[in-house]
């Protein structure tokens, strides 16, 4: 069984049993976050009892909110590949680097790991349509787990979004909504007022519209504990659209502290492109939740980053200060070159978003904010197949040559 202990309200502090079908506090409206018992996980998941499991998002089933084990709808997601560099810190002066490759969950990208849990949740639940808007890992994401199963998947999307994330949605057998624009604010709006018409359950990785997703996200905080033998870094680099990956890191930290599983917790990095930064402004403004506003005109290649608003400020905004932690912005350009040296160095493709967080390390080398001898983990986010046109077009075309032994030596290798 799971350890889910109650439901609490983050605004007005109200608390629900563990049993209640609750996606929003009856009492305020307010968001929940799902509390455990963590006094008998500490007895219960100790070092060599996690060593001893699989490696993947279900090994933590009494840290997450799914009651029963008959209810889990997987993919086989989590258990993701921590990457020591070879390469890529010796081109960023950082001599303990290490990759978390997200790119390795079913559909590309770590959005498995909380639609994985809002799946099982609705299952548990008895539901069979859900809802979620998205500029494209979501939908993707939703689409193949509502199809494994057998749910209706409606699924609310800007009409810029990039063509191969709509495809992975429509080839699971997802409705597919567009909707003006580039961002998903207006599309996850209408997804809500669907959602309440028609009963069916939101599955937006929004912890304001579902508080089990973000469940889903602090596994990645526990596996790389654990992959690092129970070493906690100094510097985990989160790229940031909604901030709900962030909040999710933090609690996984936060919950293996807690349990005696570590010792500390690192500092967190929360990264957003310059053309779209409202939580990075809102850190650097000493902004609280409330006071944050969206970002007027959203720009950048990332599209995955392009939130106007960051729906789970509340939880990122703790991440960031209870770790000590900080943010940066990085341009479309530092993000293509980020692209380019990633898959160059250690083999790995990435979507725009996902690059932001070795644009901002980096940067933040440069300034001298994290020090060459520090332990840094990147998390490397989703695949660049998802939105592989930025890259390509960036890319220089290779020469035509005659098919002839000569031809190839005259072009390549004469000096």
């Amino acid at each position: 069984m799971s350890l889910m202990s109650s439901l609490k309200c983050l605004e007005c502090g109200q608390e629900y049993s563990a049993g209640e079908k609750l996606l929003k506090c009856r009492k305020c409206n307010g968001q929940l976050q799902v509390l455990y018992d963590y006094q008998e996980a500490s007895e219960r998941l100790d070092r060599k009892e996690l060593k001893a499991r699989r490696l993947g998002l279900w090994k933590y089933f009494e840290l997450l909110p799914v009651m029963e084990k008959k209810n889990v709808v997987s993919l086989s997601e989590g258990g993701t590949p921590l990457r020591v560099c070879g390469r890529l810190n010796t081109a960023l002066d950082v001599k303990n680097l290490y990759l978390k490759d997200e790119t390795r969950n079913p559909t590309g990208s770590f959005k498995d790991r909380p639609i994985s849990v809002a799946i099982s949740k609705v299952l548990e639940f008895g539901g069979d349509t859900v809802v979620t808007a998205s500029t494209g890992n979501v939908a993707a994401s939703v689409a193949a787990y509502a199809a494994v199963a057998n749910m209706r998947a409606y699924v609310f999307m800007p009409e810029k979004v990039p063509k191969n994330k709509m495809a992975q949605a429509l080839l699971f057998g997802a409705v597919v909504v567009l909707v003006p624009g580039s961002t998903a604010d207006d599309s996850l709006r209408l997804s809500k007022q669907v959602a309440e018409r028609y009963g069916w359950y939101p599955v937006a990785t929004a912890a304001e519209m579902n508080p089990y997703t973000i469940e889903g996200n602090k596994t990645i905080a526990f596996e790389i504990i654990e992959q690092l033998e129970w070493a906690t870094p100094d510097w985990v680099v989160i790229p940031v659209g909604g901030g709900g990956n962030l909040g999710g890191n933090w609690k996984g930290f936060f919950e293996f502290q807690e349990m005696g599983l570590q010792e500390s917790t690192p500092k967190i990095v929360g990264v957003q492109a310059e053309g779209c930064m409202p939580f990075v402004d809102a850190v650097r403004r000493g902004l609280k939740a409330d006071e944050i506003q969206p970002w007027p005109n959203p720009e950048t290649i990332a599209s995955g980053l392009a939130d106007a608003y960051p729906c789970d400020c509340l939880q990122a905004l703790k991440g960031i200060h209870n770790s000590r932690g900080t943010v940066e912005a990085v341009s479309d350009q530092d993000i293509l070159e980020a692209i380019f040296l990633l898959a160059k160095t250690e083999g790995i493709f990435a979507e725009p978003a996902a690059a932001a967080s070795i644009a901002a390390l980096k940067k933040l080398r440069e300034n001298r904010t994290i020090d060459s001898s520090d332990l840094v983990v990147c998390e490397v986010t989703g695949s660049g197949l998802k939105q592989p046109s930025e890259a390509s077009e960036a890319l220089e075309m290779p020469k035509l040559i005659p098919a002839t032994l000569k031809d190839f030596e005259k072009t390549f290798l004469s000096r």
